[in-house]
C-alpha cells in the first residue's frame, strides 16, 4: 500500500513539473529538469524497462509529502502506472500514508 501512495506522489510530481514547463520554477523539490529526465520513462506507450538514471537522480530529494494536491493535474501523455513504478525502480524510499 505505501508503494501506491508513494506512486501518487511521484504521479503528482510529475504533474507539478509539467505544469512548471517555464522552468525555472520548483515546485515540491522538483524542477523541470526531473520532469524531462523522468518523461521518456513515464509516457503513454514507453518500452523503456527503467526509469533513466538521471530520472532517479533528480527523484532523490524530491519533497513527496508536499506533491499530493497536484495529482488530479496529471497530463495525459503521462501513464499513472509508469509512474508507480518509479520509487522502487529507483530505490527511493516511500513515503509514509500520503495521498489518501
Amino acid at each position: 500500500m505505501a508503494g501506491r501512495k508513494s506512486a501518487a506522489v511521484l504521479v503528482s510530481l510529475l504533474i507539478v513539473a509539467a505544469a512548471t514547463a517555464a522552468g525555472a520554477l520548483t515546485i515540491c523539490g522538483v524542477d523541470q529538469s526531473a520532469v524531462d529526465a523522468c518523461r521518456s520513462y513515464c509516457q503513454v506507450g514507453s518500452t523503456d524497462y527503467t526509469p533513466a538514471p538521471l530520472c532517479c537522480k533528480k527523484l532523490k530529494n524530491a519533497k513527496f509529502d508536499c506533491l499530493c494536491s497536484y495529482k488530479s493535474m496529471l497530463p495525459s501523455d503521462i501513464d499513472p502506472d509508469r509512474v508507480m513504478q518509479i520509487p522502487p525502480k529507483c530505490g527511493i524510499p516511500a513515503p509514509p500514508n500520503l495521498c489518501n
